[in-house]
């Protein structure tokens, strides 16, 4: 799947890529070993394997600061509809150096994680999230800021770390 890319002045460029997330281990156990534990997947995520949800990217806009959209939602629910998370059509973010994982939620964006890229090869990048306030209160506050998140790992033809701003 290609994908456009927007910049300054009008230029655009096409894309290709996905990310890798398989959300937070104990959360995924948690979810399947309740009675009515549910995880909705939209159609457009894959399942790789292991827990891990491929999304598939959707945009990557460069001006003014640089984001990567993806695609599709998951939907865990439980305990009777008093469990309800979802993340969707997640975005990398960066700004002057530092990277948030954003999650769609009505009307706005939420920052759920900060996000640091730990490892980068060829056109994956992988970064470690630790969850903000805001992402702890998403998962209902079992989770502190701070602790950690499973690491993604993009996949694109547009390299967050030599990605060139027009």
């Amino acid at each position: 799947m290609e994908t456009i890319v927007s910049a300054e002045r009008g230029q655009a460029a096409t894309a290709a890529g996905w990310m890798d997330w398989s959300v937070k281990d104990s959360f995924l156990r948690y979810v399947k070993g309740l009675p009515d534990g549910v995880c909705d997947v939209s159609p457009d995520i894959g399942l790789v394997g292991g827990g891990v949800f491929r999304f598939p990217l959707t945009a990557i806009d460069l001006a003014p600061e640089t984001s990567w959209r993806f695609g599709g939602f998951l939907r865990f629910t439980g305990h009777g509809g008093f469990l309800e998370v979802v993340i969707a059509e997640p975005a990398l973010e960066e700004s002057d150096g530092h990277y948030r994982f954003t999650s769609a939620d009505r009307d706005r964006r939420i920052c759920i994680a900060d996000a640091e890229p730990v490892e980068s090869a060829d056109s994956r990048t992988r970064f470690a999230l630790r969850l903000t306030t805001d992402g702890a209160l998403l998962f209902g506050g079992v989770y502190s800021a701070g602790e950690p998140l499973s690491d993604l790992v993009m996949t694109t033809t547009e390299h967050p770390t030599t990605s060139q701003r027009a």
